[in-house]
């Protein structure tokens, strides 16, 4: 019985008889039963060994497995964590530029509203011009026609009211002339299509040469003119007519004036100086910076003047309230070749 089930306490047993023929000084049988003995316990130990190495086997198996199943489980979750960072960044970045466009979009819609205002002021101002010039230019029209036509119709008209009719006729025609160059001198400004004949010129002598001009225009206007300059001479690298027109608007009444029997006298102080890199042409007292005398052909003057001192890089500045009166400055650049 214990040889069949009980391999190990069977092993116990042969080894005690063993023990029992030494004693008994056999020791053939006691030989025998040794080898009998050791040979059971070295199948029983192999036994165990083997089942121990498969064990160990299975466990290393299921050891290998778990790992690799950790590994997989790790790299599923390190996909997954490369995914959703991906995702974020690409959240954050769409975000960012989401916030950057409406950010672009409210700029861009305060820039239209503002260009919207712009544009609305511009309409008013166009038409208000429109709506001025219209009248400017239909009463001298009007004169121009409605005179000639008199004049056409009654041919036995006597020659005082036929040069009266003629001297009005004439002056409309003028005025009417002066508006229309005045109106399309300021669109060529504007449009930058204004073509000018460059030069060198003293700008004392362009003075001199403005002073008189403007003399010969305000023989019945009451208008004196007192020009001084604080250099000798300058040469300034300029349209010399255009500029030349525009001091001379300052000098003279903006529109056409009828002086009374014994006209006011006014008194302009026009003065030359340098400042810097800038010729500085000051008029004290102009009558075109009088708000008394502004007009529609004043207003499109100082239009004018102005971008023609921007176009040569000048500046243009009007005060009808300065502490000395109204005055107007022309501030032109020297150039470093006219110097």
């Amino acid at each position: 019985m214990l040889k069949k089930d009980f391999t190990s306490d069977y092993a116990e047993q042969l080894l005690k008889q063993a023990k029992i023929w030494v004693e008994a000084e056999d020791y053939n049988k006691a030989t025998t039963l040794y080898q009998q003995a050791l040979a059971i316990k070295d199948s029983a130990a192999m036994a165990l060994s083997n089942t121990q190495m498969e064990q160990i086997k299975k466990s290393y198996n299921l050891d290998k497995i778990e790992l690799k199943q950790q590994k997989q489980t790790n790299q599923i979750r390190l996909t997954s964590l490369v995914a959703i960072t991906a995702i974020l960044i690409v959240l954050f970045i769409s975000l960012f530029r989401l916030f950057k466009i409406r950010k672009a979009l409210k700029y861009s819609e305060s820039e239209i509203r503002k260009a919207a205002e712009t544009v609305r002021v511009t309409n008013e101002i166009k038409n208000r011009f429109l709506s001025n010039m219209s009248y400017n230019i239909r009463t001298p029209l009007n004169n121009v026609v409605g005179f000639s036509q008199l004049i056409a119709s009654e041919p036995n008209i006597d020659e005082n009211t036929r040069e009266e009719y003629s001297a009005i006729i004439h002056q409309s025609s003028e005025k009417l002339m002066r508006l229309v160059n005045d109106v399309l001198d300021l669109s060529r400004l504007e449009a930058k299509m204004m073509k000018f004949q460059i030069q060198d010129y003293d700008a004392v002598a362009l003075c001199n040469e403005v002073c008189y001009m403007a003399r010969m225009n305000n023989e019945k206007t009451g208008i004196q003119i007192r020009f001084t300059s604080e250099v000798d001479s300058l040469s300034l690298h300029t349209d010399t007519t255009r500029l030349g027109h525009a001091l001379l608007s300052t000098l003279t009444y903006p529109q056409e004036y009828e002086p009374e029997e014994q006209p006011e006298e006014r008194i302009i102080y026009f003065t030359v100086s340098r400042n810097g890199g800038m010729l500085q042409f000051r008029i004290l007292n102009s009558p075109l910076a009088d708000e008394n005398f502004t007009s529609q052909e004043s207003i499109i003057r100082h239009e004018i003047n102005q971008l023609l001192l921007a176009y040569f890089g000048g500046i243009y500045q009007v005060n009808a309230q300065g502490t000395e009166g109204s005055e107007i400055v022309f501030a032109y650049p020297i150039a470093s070749e006219s110097e």
